[in-house]
Order: structure tokens, then sequence, then C-alpha cells
């Protein structure tokens, strides 16, 4: 969503909102939540891809997850509270919710909740009476604003406003840039590249300050005429024939430059339609694409596996196919039985399966007879035989499933329908083998790991849990992988659990619940009826500082709810 797509939707949503009392700030993902106002229903993600805000009209609620401690404290701070102002700030894609809130005499508050929706450094910001912060809900690498400091948006250059713009410093920024698209995209507040490239198209029929003014004037009017451009009429996208970031696009106003590229327009009547519409179409994509990548990285895993298997196969066959000289061997040596002269190194004998029946020399112990010698051959012949042979029905077998694999991959590439996802993920998922739990680098299976027990759940996979605040913090950051899940209970001391899993392959459910139990059992909760249980991928569990073994924090986690018990084996006992 660009600076004036976001710019048209406020103007049309602030009615719906005003007068409006902010009843529940609800989590709905691991950066999703939703504004619940008496009057409406807002949506707001700060995903580093996709960040958003649009007006939930369906009656349908959004799947709730249990709250972030940014989302607890603005649910502490804000709720409750009168909407007073719903604004953009610096003409950028920033929102600004403030908030009075109480209502005695003496009681009164007033607070703010400020949206950065700005790719790849999305944020949200608790801020205080005085705008300070309170919190922020995603801890970025150089970004150096935080709790207690005052707020400041981010810094957008030397970017100046539209209506600011003259037309000589407009043709200093193009030839500064070498175009007009790049010139107001670098220079001009608002400006992304959708809105540049009207620009640059509507440059083509007058001069380019000319169309800029007229473009900006229209911009500014905030009398929407909403469009969605795709490749195709909106009813017969299909999400694997369609690139969300560049062939689908949300305009508040009508744009040339799409029909030139072959796209199709579909109006609407409302900002809040035409949003909510191309939002449920992205989020529609982007789930198609995650479901169809989950797939793909499971069908990378059984071709590596394959590969793997190949190889070995062919060294296995490349080490046995010489079984038939062990046989020769052995026969030569029995037919030459009396007449073999003695070497230091075996037998020197006639070779009877050369034409011209030549001496050979035959390796053997120098303590056998050749009859003996004979035998050995003969052990080794039918030893590489079987070997060999085994190796060549493996071969078979494993070159029928490459086939079957690369069916796979092209029917997986071909499919652009869930429908068809659906049916693959079970085919591609069920059909792959069960994948052997691993243990750390330099540990035998089966031997302890000193402050760890270790259990198999019902699928086979193992399942680690630490019994101390020292083993906890080895079980985390030595033992555990990246992408294994880690798992502890929500607001409980207690054991780290770790959850072993391939890298790239779908979450074993069954698995998961079963290590959440085994969480909530070996911690403070384990007497309650039911305890929530928080997990993630470990790349999400990082250090306190300072803080004490087994101390962490979550980039990011969902939650399950389970019944405090062990259901699994135990391996170490």
């Amino acid at each position: 969503m660009d600076a004036f797509t976001l710019a048209f939707l406020i103007e049309e949503v602030r009615p719906s909102l005003y007068p409006s009392f902010l009843e529940r700030i609800q989590q709905v993902g691991p950066r999703r939540l939703v504004l619940r106002f008496r009057r409406a229903k807002l949506l707001i993600s700060i995903d580093d891809h996709h960040p958003t805000l649009y007006l939930i009209r369906s009656s349908a609620k959004p799947p709730a997850e249990s709250a972030s401690p940014f989302v607890l404290l603005a649910q502490k701070h804000l709720a409750g509270g009168r909407l007073e102002e719903f604004s953009q700030l610096d003409d950028d894609r920033i929102v600004r919710f403030h908030f009075r809130v109480g209502r005695e005499p003496g009681s009164v508050q007033h607070a703010s909740l400020v949206i950065e929706l700005i790719d790849r450094r999305a944020n949200a910001f608790l801020l205080d009476a005085e705008q300070r912060i309170v919190e922020r809900c995603v801890d970025r690498r150089g970004d150096d604003r935080r709790p207690g400091q005052l707020y400041v948006p981010p810094r957008s250059g030397e970017k100046i406003a539209p209506q600011e713009v003259s037309r000589a410093q407009l043709q200093q920024f193009i030839d500064e840039a070498g175009s007009v698209e790049k010139a107001l995209v670098r220079r001009v507040k608002g400006f992304g590249p959708m809105m540049a490239k009207e620009a640059a198209a509507r440059a083509q029929q007058e001069d380019p300050y000319s169309a800029f003014q007229r473009l900006v004037a229209e911009l500014s009017a905030r009398q929407p005429t909403p469009h969605i451009y795709a490749p195709v009429p909106l009813d017969q996208i299909r999400p694997g024939r369609v690139d969300w970031r560049a062939d689908l696009l949300l305009s508040p106003i009508r744009l040339r430059w799409p029909s030139q590229r072959g796209l199709t327009a579909t109006p609407f009547a409302s900002m809040v339609e035409a949003v909510e519409t191309y939002e449920r179409l992205v989020e529609r994509i982007r789930s198609f694409q995650e479901q169809k990548r989950i797939l793909l990285a499971a069908l990378g895993q059984r071709r590596k596996k394959l590969e793997r298997r190949r190889t070995q196969i062919a060294r296995d066959m490349e080490q046995a196919e010489d079984y038939e000289q062990y046989r020769r061997f052995g026969e030569l040596l029995l037919a030459n039985a009396r007449q073999a002269e003695r070497r230091p190194t075996g037998f020197r004998v006639i070779d009877y399966y050369d034409p011209e029946q030549r001496l050979i020399d035959i390796p053997a112990a120098p303590h056998l007879t050749p009859e003996q010698a004979a035998a050995g051959y003969f052990q080794q012949y039918h030893k590489k035989k079987r070997r060999w042979e085994a190796a060549k029905q493996r071969a078979a077998q494993t070159e029928r499933e490459w086939i079957e694999l690369q069916r796979l991959f092209q029917r997986l590439e071909a499919a652009d329908h869930l429908e068809t996802l659906t049916s693959l993920r079970e085919e591609i998922l069920g059909a792959a083998p069960t994948e052997a739990p691993t243990t750390p680098k330099g540990k035998r299976r089966g031997q302890k790991l000193p402050g760890i027990w270790r259990y198999w759940s019902s699928e086979r996979r193992e399942i680690w849990v630490g019994r101390s605040a020292e083993a906890n913090e080895r079980l985390t950051f030595r033992l555990a992988r990246p992408h294994d899940i880690w798992l502890h209970a929500a607001d409980y001391p207690g054991s780290h659990v770790i959850l072993r899993k391939a890298k790239g392959e779908p979450l074993p459910f069954p698995s998961l619940v079963e290590a959440a139990e085994l969480a909530a059992f070996f911690s403070q909760a384990r007497r309650e009826g039911k305890v929530v249980v928080h997990y993630t991928e470990r790349k999400y569990v990082h250090k306190v500082r300072g803080g004490t073994p087994g101390l962490v924090r979550l980039a990011e986690f969902k939650s399950i709810t389970v019944e405090p018990r062990v259901r699994v084996k135990r391996i170490d006992e």
C-alpha cells in the first residue's frame, strides 16, 4: 500500500471510527493485530514483506493467538479509550491513532499507537501523552528509537512535499535521476513506483511538470475512483499464475500505464471495498506461494536423499562389479591344485581362461593351501555377487523413485490452484519417507546428554527436555538447530523443550502437541488443567543480555493450549 492509497483509505474510514471507543486489541498472527472498535474492526499487519491496514467488513472472526508482550501492554494502555485522532503522518506510510483514556475527572490520560507500514521496516509503537515511546513491537537492528525516547518518524531523506515542488526543481530532479519515475521516487514524498510510473506515462502526452501537477491535484482532491489492476479479471485469477508484487495493483484513482502493459482494470465503489478485496487476493496468493514453497522444500529434501543414495549405490556397484574375478581365481586354484607354484604372496598357476594359457599370480595368505585359498575366493565371490545384485535392485528402485519425483516436481510447478496443492500435499508429504531422528554432531544415538531428557514422539521424532536452567541454556543455544521447534509454558518457569525437525519440513502437528504437553508438564503449571504453551522456530529465540541462564525473549511465536502430561516414551531411561 503506497502513501496516497493510505491517505484515501484513512479519509474514507475515519467517519466509521468517530466517535468510537477501542474495545480490544487482538493478536491474530505473529505481526498481525485487530483493533476492535464499537463501530468497526481494523486489521493491521506489520509483516516485513506486505505491511497493510484495512477495515474488516466480514462477520468472520480472525483466529486469535496468544498476545505478545507489546499487545498486552497496548491493551492495558489503550483499551476503553476514545479515539480522538486517526491520521497520516508526514505524507508517508505512517498512521497515528490518538486515544483519550479515562472518563472520570482527574483520571483522563492520553496515549497513541503509531503504525509504520514501510516495507522491510514495518513496526508499531505505543506512545504516552508526551509522545515518548512506551514499547515497540519489533526490535530492529539499526533502529535506535527505544522505550523512553521521544518518538520520531523515520527519516525520508531529502524528499519534499508534492505541493512544494517547482518546475525548476522537478527538472533538476529528473536530470539527476535520469527519468521522471526515478526522480519522483527519490525526491518527492508519497511517490512510490506505482504513482511515479503514472506521472511518467502522463508525461509522454505533455510536459513532465504539467503532468506531475495534474496528478498531484487529482490525488489531493480525495475523490476516489479506486481500481484493482491484474493480468485477468479478478474472478479468473489463479494464485500460481500471478505475481502479487508486480501484477496486482491497487490504486485510489484510474491509472493510464497499467493498460499499456496489458493489465485489466476492475473499478470499485469505495476504497474500503477495493482495499479489502485487494488484501484478500494478496493473502490468497501468498498462502498459495507459502504452501508451494513448503512442498518444493519437501521434494528438494527427497531429491537430495535420492542423490546421496544414487552416489552410494554407484560406489557399491563399483566395489562389487569384479565379483566374477573371485570365482575365476577360485576355479583356477582348484584346477591347478597339484601343480600350483608357491610364491611369497600367493600361487602361480596356469590361466586356462587365456587362449595362450599364460602363467598368472593369484594372491593368497602364505599358510593356505590352494584348496583353502579357493574356498576363500568362492566365499568372496558369493558375497560380492549378492552385494552387486542388491545394489542393482536398489538402483532400479531408486530410478523409479527418481522418475516419480520428477513427475511430482512437474505437477507442482504447473499447479496454479489451492485445490491442486491440497491434493499434491497429501501425495508429496504422505509419500515422503520418514526421516530418521537426528542427534547432535559428535553424539552417538542412545548416548545420554547430561541434564537433558530425550523422548520419542508417536511419529518417531525426538523431543528434548532441559531439566535445569543450565541445561535449558545449553539445549537451546548449543544443541538445537535454527529450524528445530522450541517450546515453553507461557508465563510459568519451566523446561525448554526442543522438537527436532528437518529444515523446510512442515510442522508435524501430532508431535508438536506431545512436545507441548511435555513443556506444560515440566513447568510450574503442572497442576493446572490446561496450559498455554508458546512455540516457535529456534532461530527466533534470543538470549536476554545480562539475564540468568535460560532466560530468553522471542522475536515471534504462536501458542497452543494443552493438558500437562507425558504420553511419549523416554529414550534414555
